[in-house]
């Protein structure tokens, strides 16, 4: 009996470490895909009750491809000139922002300028003394810098997943019910089909809730952060307010970005470090405020997620997938969840990934709600 044990153990380890190497393996495959069927079910609902009224899966998934790909296309063109403009004030903002660690007021930035010019200093010194022979057994590396190179290269393969991602949500919503039906019709007893029907429309509600007041929260905060860039005179406010909007989906190093992209925008408006960093410092307050009140107040009865797995889950899926993984990464901890509760083998694990929750217990006077 034990030896059975450890080698089931053996077996599931074995398993999720081939389930790793698959995931980063065919991530070129895999994150198109994954995207499609999160927004398949997320979608669901309102093509549901378009159908009702008559409107075709063809229909509703033709609008919504169109939809799809004229805001990408509208917004890529839009924010083209923004961000080359920061790329272009990135080296100067950094050789400002050294100018005033050198030359600033005594402090910690004085003190650190001192130590380095030092270090510096001792280093030239120990040069010097080196003989002529072991100069000359020196070899200088200079690595070209290929950052642009890397940029470009990345161009085909983001489109090429875009392009897949969005030609299989078309299919998906085309056909309707089809492919949730054919998952029900795929198990054989009664018990199992209305276990995944349940399932399907669990999913489906949990991940509309979620999306829905995500979407809802971010389009305030881009209209906060729009507001707060104009009255900073920042002639590109708009464009902050959509960043605001666009990169808060991307959990905990969306608002750091977009904090940084402000912050050169600051530079190119005022040529002067500090009020840059009073801008940054501006925008990522509103991130914060946001990320740490109202997003847990508002989510946190749907989203019922323990935090620090949600920490981790993100941190793997950017860590395999990149930034589209921090993105996807809780619509698939909220279907995972989903799908061990509907197991009594795995319940445990889905208690485990839970957040707070509330229990309701009663007594001789009556019930009352205890937060565990």
């Amino acid at each position: 009996m034990i030896a059975e044990k450890v080698v089931r153990r053996a077996v599931v380890g074995i398993f999720l470490i081939l389930l790793v190497h698959m995931l980063i393996a065919a991530n070129d495959f895999l994150i198109p895909v994954v995207a499609s069927l999160l927004s398949y079910l997320t979608l669901r609902p309102p093509q549901k009750w378009l159908a009702r009224r008559g409107v075709g899966g063809g229909i509703f998934a033709a609008f919504v491809i169109v939809g799809v790909s004229v805001l990408l296309f509208v917004g890529a063109a839009w924010l083209s000139r923004p961000v080359s403009e920061s790329v272009r004030l990135l080296p100067t903002a950094i050789r400002d922002a050294q100018s005033v660690m050198r030359s600033g007021s005594p402090g910690i930035f004085s003190e650190i300028a001192e130590a380095a010019e030092e270090t510096r200093e001792a280093v030239e010194e120990g040069n010097a003394d080196e003989t002529e022979e072991s100069k000359a057994l020196k070899v200088e590396v200079v690595e070209k810098d290929r950052t642009v190179e890397q940029l470009v290269s990345i161009g085909p393969s983001l489109l090429g997943q875009v392009v897949l991602s969005l030609a299989l949500l078309f299919f998906l919503l085309a056909s309707g019910d089809l492919f949730s039906r054919k998952i029900v019709e795929s198990f054989d007893r009664f018990e199992d089909k209305k276990r995944s029907l349940k399932l399907l429309n669990e999913a489906q509600d949990d991940l509309g809730n979620y999306l829905g007041a995500i979407t809802l929260i971010n389009i305030c905060l881009g209209a906060t952060i729009a507001v707060l860039m104009y009255l900073w005179g920042i002639p590109e406010y708009l464009v902050l307010g959509f960043l605001g909007f666009a990169l808060n989906f991307i959990p905990y190093l969306g608002a750091i970005a977009g904090a940084a992209i402000a912050g050169l925008h600051g530079y190119g408006t005022f040529y002067d470090i500090w009020p840059a960093l009073g801008v940054a410092a501006t925008y990522y307050g509103a991130t914060a405020l946001e990320g740490q009140f109202i997003t847990p107040y508002v989510i946190a009865s749907r989203l019922r997620l323990n935090a620090p797995v949600v920490f981790i889950a993100v941190a793997f899926f950017a860590w395999i997938w990149s930034f589209i993984g921090m993105i996807v990464a809780i619509p698939i901890l909220i279907v995972v969840k989903r799908l061990l509760d509907a197991n009594p083998g795995t319940a445990n694990i889905g208690r485990f990934l839970e957040g707070h929750r509330k229990i309701e217990s009663s007594d001789e006077t009556g019930s009352e709600n205890e937060t565990t």
